[in-house]
C-alpha cells in the first residue's frame, strides 16, 4: 500500500508439515519504507 512518502508491506508465511492437519508455523512480517 502506498501512502504519501511511504510504502507499507505485509508478508505472511505458513509452514506445513506433511501428514499434519495444522501448520507448524504461521508468521506475519510488517514493513514500512519511508522516502
Amino acid at each position: 500500500e502506498i501512502k504519501g512518502g511511504m510504502i507499507e508491506v505485509m508478508n505472511e508465511l505458513v509452514m506445513e508439515v506433511e501428514g499434519q492437519e495444522k501448520p507448524c508455523c504461521v508468521a506475519e512480517s510488517l514493513g514500512r519504507l519511508v522516502f
